[in-house]
């Protein structure tokens, strides 16, 4: 345990100065105060006020570094990440905010017991004037297979808490869609057990004119990546987990609709994952399902 471990916050941001200013003001409220703040700026169409924002948080850091070329979310969180110094790491959203106690919780859980690898919490999502929250589970230790691959639970990027040695920068890849599943997925894979802290302790916006709009290429992109991983699907594979990471990456493509323009990583993606199971009638017969239903023309 080290005392007043330092917690480093990676914030990429384009643009949204008024919002960044109500997540940076969520950050110096923090009853834990050890912290320091990475704003990694991605190629914005506004020069920031460096010193105004670091004025924000009253004796603690504030570095910022900006991108020469617009490149999405993974990318500065890598770079983000690769620049932290802290014990521990998140990444928060410029437009996400942070109750009082969000790191003084979280950071007590993983002070307590080193085995955990990262702790979340609950999220208050918000669309418009609609608010909930976001998941229904018990508080305490889970193993990250059984949430993701099984439950088809997902937390916020921005309501969990890393160990440092944990969320490694080469784990964020340059995509802009899915690029938390591929973080997380690589990130958790030989150490999978993480905490949950069912307390509303982050809030997230969710107005999709703010947002990064999705992407199918980009998708298809990240499931391919991981689909491909022979790390992963050798670890996996000793863990009897290969049908299991099998269905999730079916499950998120009955997320989505797709065109014709999908048709060519659409069946890149069905070949990285015949080594994921014995039975091509049966991924044959699920991807065919999909060409059906889930495609127009």
């Amino acid at each position: 345990m080290v005392v007043n471990p330092l917690v480093s916050i990676v914030i990429p941001i384009f643009n949204r100065l008024d919002l960044l200013k109500n997540t940076l003001l969520s950050i110096e409220g923090q009853t834990f105060k050890s912290l320091e703040v990475l704003l990694i700026d991605d190629a914005s169409e506004i020069v920031f006020n460096i010193q105004e924002l670091q004025d924000m948080l009253v004796g603690r850091s504030l570095r910022y570094h900006k991108l020469n070329k617009n490149q999405g979310p993974g990318k500065a969180r890598s770079i983000g990440r690769a620049l932290a110094k802290g014990q521990y790491v998140a990444y928060l959203d410029s437009d996400d905010l942070w109750e009082p106690t969000f790191l003084e919780k979280t950071v007590s859980v993983l002070e307590k017991d080193e085995t955990v690898s990262m702790v979340f919490t609950n999220v208050l999502l918000k669309r418009g004037h609609k608010a909930s929250k976001r998941l229904t589970l018990s508080a305490g230790v889970y193993n990250f297979y059984n949430l993701i691959f099984l439950e088809k639970v997902y937390w916020a990027t921005g309501a969990a808490l890393w160990r440092s040695n944990i969320s490694l920068a080469e784990n964020w890849k340059s995509f802009r869609d899915h690029e938390d599943y591929v973080h997380d997925i690589l990130s958790l894979v030989r150490q999978p057990k993480v905490c949950f802290i069912p307390e509303t302790l982050c809030v997230v916006n969710k107005n999709e004119t703010l947002g990064i709009a999705r992407s199918n290429t980009e998708m298809f992109k990240s499931l391919i990546l991981l689909s491909k991983s022979e790390t992963l699907l050798q670890i996996l594979s000793t863990r009897d987990r290969k049908a299991d990471f099998l269905n999730f990456v079916l499950w998120r493509l009955t997320k989505r609709r797709y065109t014709k323009s999908d048709l060519v990583l659409f069946f890149k993606l069905y070949a990285s994952l015949t080594k994921w199971t014995d039975s091509f009638k049966t991924i044959s017969f699920t991807f065919m399902k999909l060409l059906k239903h889930k495609f127009n023309y």
